[in-house]
């Protein structure tokens, strides 16, 4: 995530800190400042697109590659930010290092239930962006991962793989896993990767960069 700032710094936070709501508050309120953000609202949208691929999305990979999950507990995540030559760098760093043998279950409820969804709910109580937008934002990085990123060059085997991971991710996946009364992926597997379009809008044409996503549910309405 590359984005211009006008200071000049490196620094740290720890994810712990994003369930705090004064700490994520001021970390969020940073960053809208760095991506030209109106408000926490569309700041938190934006950080939630980035933090869903590089962190949640790291981890499923590691699940689908090689059935393991390594240490992804808020403790143990930790994120570095470097502003250095007018530039907003943020980089994840897990802190454990050794992988073990993992059940899907075990890596959605560890990814999810225990780490992301707690800070997707501090982001909701201080800047009032609604769930479902945070969880869209969560889903259209988990289906790119496994439709695209994934899919690329991958054989026939891997393909099958691919599918079978994503539908027991959206399907069967109970929400308790995610830390929801139901699973918060399912309402936005609609149509295809290439036809599929968003519910929610994220925000991304509020901020400085002032463009739409391809996706984006306000440019469907217009045309």
């Amino acid at each position: 995530m590359s984005l211009p700032f006008v200071q000049k710094q490196s620094e740290q936070i720890e994810a712990t800190n994003l369930i705090l709501p004064e700490t994520c508050e001021a970390y969020i309120h940073k960053l809208g400042k760095a991506i030209d953000s109106p408000s926490l609202l569309v700041s938190a949208s934006q950080f939630s697109k980035w933090y869903a691929r590089a962190f949640a999305c790291r981890a499923l990979k590691l699940q689908t590659t090689d059935g393991k999950c390594i240490d992804v507990s808020l403790e143990k995540t930790i994120i570095h930010i470097d502003s250095a030559g007018d530039k907003w760098k943020q980089e994840i760093e897990l802190l454990s290092r050794k992988p073990i043998t993992a059940s899907w279950d075990e890596t959605i409820y560890k990814v999810f239930c225990d780490h992301l969804t707690p800070i997707w709910r501090t982001l909701n109580e201080i800047t009032k962006i609604p769930m479902p937008t945070l969880w869209e934002n969560t889903a259209v990085r988990v289906f790119s991962l496994y439709e695209k990123a994934f899919a690329k060059n991958a054989d026939m085997k891997f393909r099958d793989q691919l599918n079978k991971d994503l539908h027991y991710l959206v399907y069967e996946a109970s929400g308790e896993l995610f830390g929801e009364t139901s699973n918060p992926l399912y309402p936005f597997y609609t149509g295809d990767a290439g036809t599929r379009r968003r519910k929610t809008c994220c925000f991304y044409y509020k901020t400085g960069e002032g463009n739409y996503c391809t996706a984006c549910p306000k440019v469907c309405e217009k045309s």
